[in-house]
């Protein structure tokens, strides 16, 4: 299951470094910030630790384990993101609108393949076997 995961996020990952490419290769004529591509790997690594916290949290039998568990994880990930991405505008102003955009597109998706990989696994973990 953890393959399946991995490979989710990193495809995720090359999907958005791709379309990161594309747009500053042919809009700017070069391959864009470094930070971008790094950030998407970011992402990636921070939703697989996060995804296996989640799974183990889900296993206790306190219920409100598992939601003080998804809100401190979701807490830390956005507070991360926002720390490296305000030092990064911070020393670094050119493509601030291009790079905040991105950014914000990466944060969104790899959110929203978190909520439906725990959804879905929550929900093959309540089915009756």
């Amino acid at each position: 299951m953890l393959k399946n995961k991995v490979f989710t996020y990193l495809a995720t990952a090359l999907f958005l470094g791709l379309l990161t490419y594309l747009f500053f290769h042919f809009k700017y004529g070069f391959i864009g910030p470094l930070f971008l591509y790094l950030s998407y790997l970011m992402f990636a690594g921070l939703s697989v630790i996060g995804h296996n916290m989640m799974a183990g949290a889900s296993q206790k039998k306190e219920s409100y384990h598992f939601v003080n568990t998804y809100l401190g994880i979701t807490a830390i990930k956005m507070f991360l993101v926002l720390v490296v991405l305000t030092v990064y505008l911070f020393f670094n102003k050119a493509f601030l609108f291009q790079v905040g955009i991105f950014y914000a597109v990466g944060y969104m998706l790899f959110l929203s393949i978190d909520v439906m990989m725990l959804l879905k696994m929550l929900k093959s973990k309540n089915t009756p076997d």
